[in-house]
């Protein structure tokens, strides 16, 4: 049994799945390929292997990087995970603590907006789960491995083949034939999206770079001015300039401070860039004057400044060719702004096996199982990739009357909220105009298994 997550004793995992070679419908497993051993990659993995399937994970690196900040799991992402029986790891290894959201402005730190997570939970049915992603993906790597998933470490996947046998090859020379389902979890650098999408070089980069760092949430607690950093989460928006700080208590205490410039450095998809601390400094001079004393503490212990692109993906003509599909950043990837993007790569997983397994119960083309997939999943996903270019927009606006409107928008907390009038149920449809009172609805309220289920288009 697992250890990770209870701290050295086992703890029990609700959902089973089958024994190998037979899915729970009594039908033969699929033989499944994922390459790719992110949230993407692994949470489809576990989708796949809770009905029976084999399900093989090929990932580059050598095991889980420790990279990124803290990971955001809104609540239609959270219904998901529960539904494949990872609910222990909400009281298990969650940050709980933080549900405070504060909006600020750049210069003094006035609080625009304060807003309480709990009452957005209590809203929805479902929590907001905290994770520095590090820890996220070892405990979706020990879940899947328990359930029977085999993930391969060190093998970077150079190509695939959509042809009438599948196959994937690596560049350990490791080899993989007879596959039925390829899936490309592999982000926003995506061999697999080259493979489908190859007469079309997409472009991703965005002109927006962030800077990474982290400190010890011990010493932001010793001073007075900054403790309540370590209590709630905390963004300052000012002109081509954004610094969000964000707990990662689960992540050696530290407390994640990503300062977002309206630049174009760093290379997408690589996040152990160095960047220099000193010109973040310099870049942010005229914020809040806490925020220099953070950098301060960064200053103090040596703190690693790491600087990556951001980046997004425009909507895709195909996802998919053939038995070869992709998932998440691969076909998606969104600004981070509005924190949906590993939440859609979760709703990704869970409407692909849905869509898989209802063409193979149905004794229809596997194909038409991944025809019906993206049918469902682009219109959500190209919405949510816009909406975060039109955040990003927002967000790093300049000072003047646009900024004075969006800041008055900002402190009517009632739009992150579900409208009291709500009738509990998932909206399967963008809902058109900007700050329209089910907007969040749609966001967070979203039931993906009821998506699929209700759909007239599933097989």
């Amino acid at each position: 049994m697992a250890t990770f997550l209870s701290g050295g004793h086992s703890l029990f995992f609700r959902e089973q799945a089958p024994p190998k070679g037979q899915t729970k419908y009594g039908f033969k497993s699929l033989k499944i390929v994922i390459v790719g051993a992110g949230i993407a990659g692994l949470t489809t993995a576990l989708a796949f292997r809770n009905t029976g399937h084999d399900v093989t994970v090929l990932e580059r690196y050598a095991g889980p990087q420790n990279i990124g900040g803290p990971i955001v799991i809104t609540a239609n992402a959270a219904r998901v995970l529960f539904d494949l029986g990872l609910d222990e790891i909400w009281e298990e290894k969650s940050e709980k603590d933080v549900q405070k959201v504060n909006h600020r402005r750049y210069a003094t730190g006035e609080v625009l907006a304060s807003l309480d997570t709990k009452k957005a939970d209590d809203a929805y049915g479902f929590p907001t789960l905290r994770f520095a992603r590090f820890r996220l993906l070892c405990i979706l790597e020990e879940v899947a491995k328990e359930r029977g998933v085999k993930i391969l470490y060190d093998h970077n996947v150079i190509s695939v083949s959509y042809s009438v046998i599948p196959w994937v090859s690596c560049s350990n020379s490791f080899f993989i034939k007879d596959v039925d389902l390829i899936v490309g979890a592999d982000g926003i650098s995506s061999v697999i999206r080259q493979t489908i999408a190859m007469e079309n070089p997409i472009k991703t980069a965005s002109h927006r770079t962030t800077y990474n760092i982290n400190i010890p949430r011990s010493m932001v607690a010793d001073d007075p001015e900054l403790v309540e950093f370590i209590k709630s989460t905390n963004f300052w928006l000012g002109p081509q300039r954004v610094l969000i700080a964000l707990n990662m208590s689960d992540l050696d205490d530290k407390l994640n401070l990503s300062f977002g410039t309206h630049d174009e450095e760093g290379v997408e998809g690589e996040w152990f860039q160095q960047g220099d601390l000193e010109l973040v400094r310099q870049k942010f001079a005229d914020f809040d004057p806490r925020v220099l004393k953070l950098l301060d503490i960064a200053e103090a212990v040596e703190a690693e400044c790491y600087i990556c692109r951001l980046s997004d993906v425009s909507p895709l003509k195909e996802w998919s060719k053939e038995k070869v599909v992709m998932v998440g950043d691969a076909c998606h990837a969104m600004l981070p702004l509005l924190a949906m993007g590993a939440s859609q790569s979760i709703e990704d997983a869970k409407c692909l096996a849905m869509c898989i397994d209802k063409a193979y119960l149905k004794k229809r083309p596997l194909t038409e199982g991944l025809q019906i997939f993206e049918i469902l999943r682009k219109p959500r996903t190209a919405f949510l990739v816009g909406r975060g270019r039109e955040e990003a927009e927002k967000w790093y606006m300049g000072d003047g009357t646009e900024q004075r409107a969006r800041d008055q928008r900002i402190k009517d907390t009632s739009f992150f909220f579900p409208p009291q009038n709500w009738d509990g149920k998932h909206i399967d449809n963008p809902p058109e105009g900007e700050g329209h009172l089910l907007g969040s609805v749609y966001d967070q309220g979203f039931n993906v298994i009821d998506h699929v289920s209700g759909s007239k288009s599933v097989c």
